[in-house]
This record gives structure tokens, sequence and C-alpha cells, in this order.
């Protein structure tokens, strides 16, 4: 899945556009009432802005025009979620106790390290 093809996107896009993990999501916040707090951010809206980048930078694929991706996107999609979002850096190694939760997010970060190649590759 890393080359730059009209079917490896479409890959991609499918593992990306599955229902949100709302149930896990719920029992992470539940077993995290206190930290989640104190975090002063909000996971679930975070973590869905983060993966909309991902699933926005793959449009730019699909659409031909990945020349167009702003450079803030490009910095962005560079950094693992847990280093934009250094506040629930706690939930790192916890999220893989989610598994609807956890698939999800490794689906969106295995996108990502094939954007980073990608964009890299960009002349």
């Amino acid at each position: 899945m890393h080359g730059k093809t009209a079917e490896n996107i479409q890959e991609m896009k499918s593992a990306l556009w599955g229902r949100f993990p709302y149930a896990d999501l719920g029992k992470l916040h539940k077993d995290f009432k206190k930290q989640l707090k104190k975090s002063g951010g909000i996971f679930n809206v975070d973590l869905d802005q983060y993966f909309s980048l991902i699933a926005g930078t793959l449009s730019y694929y699909e659409h031909g025009s990945e020349k167009n991706i702003p450079q803030k996107q490009q910095e962005t999609l560079r950094r693992a979620f847990f280093e934009v979002f250094p506040q629930y850096a706690f939930l790192a190694e916890e999220i893989k106790n989610y598994p609807e939760l956890y698939r999800h997010y490794s689906d969106h970060e295995k996108a990502r390290q094939v954007l980073i190649n990608w964009n890299n590759n960009i002349k």
C-alpha cells in the first residue's frame, strides 16, 4: 500500500472511513475521567480533528492536488497524535485496551506514515 495508485488511495480511504469508535471512547472517558478533565482538552474532539487532518491530506492525493497541501498541514502530519496533543500522553499505551478505538487509531497512523512517505517524494 505504499505506491500512489488510485487503488491504494481507495484502500486507505476505506480503512479510514469506518464507524467512529464512540463506544470505546465512552469507556475510555469513564475510565480516565479525572485525568481527561485535568488535561484541559476534549479528547474525542481532538482525536476527530487529527483523524480529519489525515483523511483531508489523503483527499489531496485522491484529487491529484497533493502539491497544494498547506505547509502547516504537512508539518502537523509529521507528528503523531500524542506529539500534537501531549496533554493526552498518559493514554499512549492505554489506548491499546480499547480494541475498536485502537484499530481506528492504528488505521489512521498507518495512513499517516504512508502520506508522510508520499509527501517526501513530492517534486
